[in-house]
């Protein structure tokens, strides 16, 4: 715990004051990707639905983006007088949003797997870089 309390210290002096850390944990970074977003009156947003690598930061912004697409599919609805909790008006956010956060988490595990890793001509493409 003294190291995790100095590296606080070290990293954020004078904005946080003296902290005292009273645990510390870790989890695995995994990948998922659930395989239905929707059910009648359910929707899945963000984490809930899927998680992705926090290497470039892209998980908070998918996850505005679902809740914009299911907003926008919500009131389209409504305004047309469909049921919006319909299993078929859910499935339409499910459809605009799976493939994009699909794409969005292959695309972070290739940068990642390209970063992590010792195989010369991978190590060759990041000296370029």
């Amino acid at each position: 715990m003294a190291q995790l309390q100095a590296e606080i210290a070290k990293h954020f002096p004078s904005r946080l004051g003296y902290v005292t850390p009273l645990a510390a944990g870790a989890f695995p970074l995994t990948r998922r990707h659930a395989l239905q977003y929707v059910q009648p009156g359910l929707a899945l947003v963000g984490d809930a639905a899927h998680t992705i690598h926090p290497l470039a930061g892209q998980g908070v912004n998918l996850g505005y983006r679902d809740v914009d697409a299911l907003i926008d599919v919500l009131v389209n609805a409504r305004s047309h007088g469909e049921a919006w909790a319909s299993y078929p008006i859910l499935k339409r956010y499910q459809m605009r949003r799976m493939a994009d956060n699909f794409i969005m988490q292959s695309g972070m595990d290739l940068f990642y797997a390209g970063f992590s890793n010792n195989l010369p001509p991978l190590r060759f493409v990041r000296i370029l870089v």
